[in-house]
């Protein structure tokens, strides 16, 4: 594109006026266009149709978000046990269906043991 000027339409040059501004108020196009009431999917449009015609590089703007780590701990469901397990304070049951009942509360770190094992045996 050397030596010629790019004609860009009304609608691409709003776009780029509004990055510009949202990028002066620190704030991300989404949230920009939420403050202004503005269609953020409609920018994305003129976006996508400017990567395609070569004018913006497709990874413009374009930041990875971070997938989110599965978290360590297990839901647990405490229920209230029938006549026949009155004696048991603590009853954990596995989604594979193994069910391990205790008379008292268990310590922290035998179940932080038994649910890595499960983990391993799971995978």
């Amino acid at each position: 594109m050397e030596g010629k000027q790019l004609e860009l339409a009304g609608r691409e040059q709003a776009y780029f006026e509004h990055r510009r501004a949202a990028k002066e108020q620190g704030l991300s196009l989404t949230a920009y266009c939420k403050n202004v009431r503005l269609n953020v999917r409609s920018l994305y449009g003129v976006r996508r149709e400017l990567v395609e015609k070569g004018v913006v590089p497709q990874t413009l703007e374009r930041k990875k978000t971070p997938k989110r780590r599965r978290s360590e701990f297990v839901a647990v469901r405490l229920a209230a046990g029938g006549p026949q397990d009155a004696e048991a304070v603590c009853r954990i049951r596995h989604p594979s269906g193994w069910t391990i009942e205790c008379r008292d509360w268990p310590q922290g770190s035998w179940m932080a043991e038994l649910l890595e094992g499960a983990d391993h045996a799971a995978g």
